[in-house]
């Protein structure tokens, strides 16, 4: 069963974390080439400079085809080499942005007072008690939630995605991706439903929203056709939240899909 459980996280896992190919060459082997293809093309150029009785012949052509493939080999080069160094530079940025904002919130954290700290369920009861949260990560959680909750399910998805980014690894991360995977269940694409519910359990395998997220999961699969998979992730959560009201849920999913 946790092989297939495994086999159903890469199913998903694929999608969600699948990152673009390395560059086939490295920026320093790409350097080399440009180098020596403009010395090939330096000695060219001389050469025919210094050859003008050459140039009269019947190989004037096979020489001036050999500088025009040259040239244009070049400036592939130089275009793979330019659209590298413009990848690095925003991967560069993104990251730096991300612990910019992650410091912020970090002194956010320690410079509020006690009291706006802490979560409040006095106006909600999205948020859990007890978390560390920031105003701004307060407010747009809430944001979110209730574009889910007036049932705009491509608002929710879209501001849950940007709340993950904006707030990572944060209290509520395991809350936003369940609350993601619900808006894309709301617009029945599973595939993506699946990917966040798997996320949610990622973060929170052990303790709330974690059992809700792996039936979210088990659901998503079963809508795909992989039973098998549903199946195995309806197995895990008795045994992972024994005390948890998606365990009566869990056993009629599973008598639905004849699952063994």
């Amino acid at each position: 069963m946790r092989s297939l459980l495994f086999s159903a996280i890469l199913f998903l896992g694929g999608t969600a974390f699948a990152q673009e190919e390395d560059a086939v060459r490295s920026l320093a082997d790409m350097k080399l080439e440009i180098s020596f293809l403009s010395a090939q093309m330096d000695g060219l150029r001389t050469e025919l400079l210094q050859s003008n009785a050459a140039l009269s012949q019947t190989n004037t052509g096979d020489a001036l085809n050999r500088v025009a493939l040259i040239e244009q080999e070049l400036r592939t080069l130089t275009g793979q080499l330019e659209e590298l160094e413009h990848r690095i530079d925003q991967t560069i940025k993104q990251t730096e942005a991300k612990i910019g904002q992650l410091n912020a919130r970090l002194s956010d954290l320690e410079g509020a007072p006690a009291e706006s700290q802490v979560a409040s369920t006095s106006n909600t009861d999205d948020i859990p008690l007890g978390l560390e949260l920031t105003v701004s990560e307060k407010e747009d959680f809430e944001s979110a939630k209730s574009m889910l909750d007036a049932n705009d399910f491509n608002g929710a998805a879209a501001a849950f995605g940007a709340f993950v980014e904006t707030y990572p690894g944060g209290p509520l991360t395991a809350f936003a991706h369940l609350y993601r995977g619900q808006a894309f269940s709301g617009e029945e694409n599973w595939k993506q439903a699946g990917v966040s519910y798997l996320a949610s359990f990622s973060a929170a395998p052990k303790k709330a929203p974690g059992d809700e997220a792996l039936f979210g999961l088990a659901e998503s699969l079963s809508k795909l056709g992989k039973s098998a998979q549903a199946c195995a992730s309806l197995s895990e959560l008795p045994a992972r939240f024994e005390q948890s009201r998606f365990v009566a849920k869990a056993a009629e999913l599973s008598e639905q899909l004849a699952c063994e």
